[in-house]
């Protein structure tokens, strides 16, 4: 029988795929729609919780696309790019939301250390800041990127990354609201 490589690419070694291949227990959980309750991110709380209490080293990876991106996004690009507008939700939802999910990020980095890995998909930022009727997308997008969230990484496709991930070992979730 013919052996079959099961590596992945070299373009995709990033360091939090190299983290799942290690984790004795990964979960990729698909944030795909905006939610002002953060109930994606109290999911990912549930099985932080539930895997460290098993077993050492559980590991989640959140992946922000379509709407969900917005997660991701500091709220001075919200306020520049209109996205309360295009969301239906306030600008002062947003900073709240901003403000829980940095402190989500915060609390799980000195709980679960090592164990949350947030990726955004670069197709969708791509696609909002072509939105933005800009002479220079690629300047407008390279500003969104450098407003994202502290600890957020931007990752080339969401679907290449879930796939990946799950070729890894990663289960696989999508977080609805």
């Amino acid at each position: 029988m013919e052996e079959t490589n099961t590596s992945l690419p070299d373009a995709f070694s990033y360091q939090w795929l190299e983290r799942v291949r290690r984790s004795k227990a990964a979960l990729f959980l698909d944030v795909n729609s905006y939610s002002k309750s953060l109930a994606h991110f109290d999911r990912a709380t549930a099985y932080l919780e539930g895997e460290a209490n098993r077993r050492n080293g559980a590991l989640v990876v959140i992946g922000m696309h379509g709407s969900g991106l917005a997660h991701g996004l500091s709220s001075q690009l919200w306020s520049d790019w209109n996205l309360p507008a295009q969301l239906d939700v306030s600008l002062a939802e947003a900073e709240k939301v901003e403000e829980h999910l940095r402190a989500w990020l915060s609390e799980m980095a000195s709980s679960y250390p090592g164990g949350v890995e947030v990726l955004a998909c670069q197709r969708t930022l791509r696609r909002w800041a072509f939105a933005q009727n800009s002479s220079t997308p690629g300047a407008v997008l390279a500003n969104a990127s450098a407003r994202l969230i502290p600890r957020v990484r931007l990752v080339p496709a969401m679907v290449t990354a879930s796939a990946y991930a799950q070729h890894a070992g990663s289960a696989y979730v999508v977080s609805t609201t």
